[in-house]
Formats: structure tokens, C-alpha cells, sequence
């Protein structure tokens, strides 16, 4: 399996789409997963975070890759769904099975969204939904293009939900009401 946490880093500092791995359009980490990873060593907080919480109140914890091929729901309830519309390049809604992220995005009782870099926060508002009120959570990670077409999105398909945006200092905000 590719270690989802090591890509090795970018050819002069360009991010591309990866042609070296085949990265299924999700993966829902086992129980064993999870305890193996929540220890491991140069894991970022808002990982470290997620895991440990994920551990310690029995929650299913998914990551959505960029594909066109359709993927089900963590099969465990609750969970919190990690969305990486940013681990190469960000191509938005439209780099996944739109089924699917409609069902995804549908199934939550809590929305993130973050544009920049990881707002522990934001994992943190997650995993409480998931583990204190026992309902799923989704966390979209993209960039400054693409934010407002996941937050328009999310707010179509669950206009009740709780949605948090995370941008970049001095991103104009407009167009995420």
C-alpha cells in the first residue's frame, strides 16, 4: 500500500499530478491503521489529532483521493472523511465522483473547508461532531480556486450544516456566504 503520508516532494517545487501511484478513490483505515499511525513520528498536528481522537472514541476515519471512480461511505458510524482535493494539484468538486460526494457531503453534520495550511482548529470542530455528538464529519482540503465552489457545493446539497471555512490571510472572503 502507498504510504499516504510520504509522497516524495515536488520536481522544483511544482506540484503535478502523481503518475507514480495508483491511489484508490478511498481508503477507510482500519482500526490497526490507525493505531499504528497515531504514534508515528513527523505526523503533522491536525493528523496527529485526528487519529488519536479516532482511537480513542471508536470512529471510522476515511480519506477521499481525487478520482472519477465512485466510492462508498465509511462503513462505520460515526466517522470523520479527510477530502484531498489538494495532495497534488486542486481540481475542485469536479475531481471526484459527483455521486459519491453528494452522498459524502449529505451524510455530515459538520463541514470543513480549508484554502490554506492545516487549521488544527478546524480537524478539532471535526472530531468533536464525530466523537461527542456521534455524527460523520467531512474536512475538504483544497486551495484559494476551488474553496468557494466546495462551500457553494456543500451548502446545496446540506444548507443546515455547520460549514467552516479556513482561508489564507488576506483572501477576500467574499463568495463563501
Amino acid at each position: 500500500m502507498v504510504d499516504f503520508f510520504h509522497f516524495p516532494a515536488p520536481q522544483n517545487g511544482v506540484s503535478a499530478p502523481f503518475t507514480h501511484y495508483e491511489l484508490p478513490a478511498s481508503v477507510q483505515l482500519s482500526d490497526s491503521d490507525i493505531e499504528a499511525l497515531k504514534n508515528r513520528q513527523g505526523l503533522e498536528n491536525n493528523w496527529k489529532l485526528l487519529f488519536e481522537v479516532a482511537s480513542q472514541f471508536t470512529l471510522g476515519l476515511m480519506l477521499v483521493f481525487q478520482s472519477q471512480d465512485p466510492f462508498d461511505l465509511h462503513s462505520s458510524d460515526p466517522f470523520i472523511a479527510v477530502v484531498g482535493d489538494d495532495l497534488f494539484c486542486s481540481l475542485g468538486p469536479d475531481g471526484f465522483d459527483e455521486d459519491s460526494i453528494r452522498t459524502l457531503l449529505a451524510s455530515a453534520s459538520y463541514i470543513g473547508i480549508i484554502t490554506c495550511d492545516p487549521i488544527v482548529s478546524v480537524y478539532a470542530e471535526a472530531a468533536t461532531i464525530a466523537a461527542k455528538h456521534r455524527k460523520n464529519a467531512v474536512v475538504i482540503e483544497t486551495n484559494s480556486d476551488h474553496g468557494r465552489t466546495w462551500c457553494q457545493l456543500a451548502r446545496a446539497i446540506n444548507p443546515n450544516v455547520p460549514c467552516r471555512i479556513a482561508i489564507a490571510e488576506g483572501e477576500r472572503s467574499d463568495g463563501y456566504a
